[in-house]
């Protein structure tokens, strides 16, 4: 929709609003300095915008200012038809601000026109010190809740971008040493929300939750639904990247999660409905997808799927749908897994009892990077039958150095990880007496562990089965390892075929040297060897005076070749979100691997 100026009606209601704080709209702040080395070039907000600044800032503390922009914001969302537009200008310094919400109460009711909040390149959003000691949604930085007022009001909080390429929404997470609910934006029963460009780091919970309003039992939409998150970073948040507890129609796009610390399960992405309860309808994870985002260096899971209180879900919370494409899940920067699946056994558990809750996760040109510890494939408590079905296509599991062996230990079972593992029980839950419910297309696993690489650890009662398709292993000295370990009377159809890894060149080149921002170009990667015929992942980085996840879109670190392909492709996809003018160089650089070799190992395309 067009951004147009206020109607006369809006700006007199956005004044009021404002005037319930004690602040009327001033002159806009004084332009800020230029950017100092790597610094960003001057940002033009669209015509008819309001600007925060013009309510005020205090580099000490702007709570008072930005709620009055905000609700000035909101208010016009009651009269216009078109996006209103608010724009968090930078400064010379961080806006600091309590807790921050958009749907809670009057003067936060959002209206039914679209609302767009821009955080300008080079702004840091910055949670004040002391601002967020509650335990709830006051103790989030952004929160957005809704319906406002109960069900049936028609007031749901809907319809809201947040855009802030090249801006930072951050907390000091260091300032709190318990709990975990300290998140940087925090969606509750939420409709249409965009977020993109933003980095969120340091947050004391998670970067981004999604999930449902507490005592949202009879809403006619307790969950999220048609959430998109694009171009995103997460970074050094105290427990997730993102959590994921309940939502209907969810796209991750071009986003990177590293770094999470502190209070379990420090995942990239956490999808973990709670507990059902008399206040609180189940959860559902369904039309979910994740496309060309990384997840590394997190110290507890890089993927974190967990059904465990799904058991018993109700008709309208099946099936679990959530697919995974071109993405790089690990390495951790701990010892457990770079992908977990965990069901709720036969019968589920303390939480949530009956039946597992049915559905697929799928993981298609995706590598597993278990190279620094223990497994690449981690599922607990999944039957063989009627849960959670897992599929992998063309995906590669890397495990290429001294992982640890460390001992897992269940009921009568004591055993050490593999590259894949399967565990009959759920901790959280009941065992699943025949467990497995996985088949592997066109995938491959590059291992020099001495472990089995697909191990079932024995446990009194139970039976892997139901594991199909064929995987390609490349064993490397050394090299002691079994194919599969699956325990007595195990019946799958899978196979594990080893052989020695082929010597193949991988190198890459830029389709064009120079592209006009808003164009795209692609990086070209070539491979030559004695034996193309199987699945290959290759990693990369980026690097350049152009900035990831600004000056292009988000990529994932990894580009996979199916079998019988010479060549793969990453395409560039290029924006100018400022005024700048000068080139900008994108520079992709090949990663280092036991897998290949590295011919033409760099290329380069400056954004015009």
């Amino acid at each position: 929709m067009s951004e147009l100026p206020l109607k006369r009606r809006g700006f007199l209601m956005a004044s009021a609003a404002a005037a319930t704080l004690g602040i009327t709209a001033r002159s806009a702040a004084a332009d800020p300095p230029p950017p100092g080395p790597g610094g960003f070039p001057p940002y033009t907000p669209p015509a008819g915008s309001i600007i925060a600044s013009s309510y005020g800032f205090d580099p000490l503390d702007s709570t008072p200012y930005l709620k009055a922009a905000l609700q000035a914001a909101l208010a016009a969302t009651t009269t216009q038809t078109t996006m209103v537009t608010l724009v968090i200008d930078r400064q010379a310094s961080d806006w600091v601000t309590g807790p921050l919400s958009i749907g809670a109460a009057a003067p936060y009711l959002k209206g039914a026109a679209p609302l767009k909040i821009i955080f300008a390149p080079g702004v840091t959003v910055r949670g004040k010190a002391g601002a967020f000691d509650g335990s709830g949604n006051d103790a989030c930085l952004l929160s957005m809740m809704g319906p406002n007022s109960g069900p049936g009001n028609g007031k749901g909080v809907k319809d809201v971008t947040l855009s802030g390429y090249g801006a930072t929404l951050t907390m000091d997470r260091d300032e709190f040493n318990a709990g975990q609910w300290r998140h940087l934006i925090n969606l509750l029963s939420c409709e249409n929300i965009t977020i993109e460009g933003l980095t969120l780091r340091g947050g004391g919970g998670d970067g981004i939750y999604v999930g449902q309003q507490l005592n949202a039992v009879g809403y006619a939409k307790p969950y999220c639904s048609t959430i998109t998150v694009t171009n995103v970073r997460c970074d050094d948040n105290r427990r997730n990247g993102m959590s994921v507890a309940t939502v209907d129609g969810l796209t991750v796009t071009g986003c990177t999660f590293t770094g999470a610390v502190g209070n379990p399960p420090t995942a990239g992405i956490d999808f973990e409905p709670d507990p059902p309860k008399d206040f609180r309808p189940a959860g559902r994870l369904k039309g979910i997808t994740v496309t060309d985002c990384s997840f590394v260096d997190n110290v507890g899971y890089g993927v974190d799927v967990n059904a465990t209180c799904m058991a018993g879900s109700p008709d309208d919370c099946k099936p679990l749908e959530i697919a995974l494409k071109n993405c790089r899940i690990g390495p951790t920067s701990a010892q457990i897994a770079a992908l977990v699946v965990a069901s709720s056994g036969d019968n589920g558990g303390a939480n949530a009892t009956g039946a597992p809750v049915p559905g697929t996760v799928t993981v298609t040109d995706s590598l597993l990077d278990a190279r620094l510890f223990c497994t690449g494939l981690l599922t607990e408590g999944m039957p063989a039958t009627g849960g959670i079905h897992l599929d992998f296509t063309r995906t590669a599991l890397w495990n290429l150095q001294a992982a640890r062996a460390n001992k897992v230990v269940l009921g009568n079972a004591v055993s050490t990880w593999g590259p894949i593992t399967l565990l009959p029980n759920n901790p959280g839950a009941d065992k699943a007496v025949e467990f497995g419910n996985i088949n592997w297309t066109d995938c491959v696993i590059h291992s020099n562990q001495a472990n089995p690489l697909v191990i079932a650890p024995p446990v009194t009662g139970t039976t892997c089965k139901n594991l199909t398709g064929s995987i390609t292993a490349y064993v490397t000295s050394p090299n002691n390892a079994t194919a599969m370990s699956l325990g007595t009377g195990a019946s799958v159809t899978l196979t594990v075929n080893e052989q020695a890894a082929p010597v193949t060149t991988v190198s890459v080149a830029a389709s064009s040297g120079s592209v006009a921002h808003g164009g795209s170009a692609d990086f070209t990667f070539t491979r030559s060897g004695t034996d193309l015929s199987k699945t290959m992942a290759v990693v990369y980085s980026m690097s350049g005076t152009a900035t990831h996840r600004y000056d292009y879109d988000g990529l994932s670190g990894v580009v996979v070749f199916p079998p019988g392909q010479p060549t793969a492709k990453v395409t560039l996809k290029t924006r100018r979100p400022d005024a700048g003018t000068g080139a900008r160089v994108a520079t992709l650089l090949i990663g280092l691997s036991d897998a290949y070799t590295i011919g033409t190992r760099s290329a380069s395309v400056s954004i015009t």
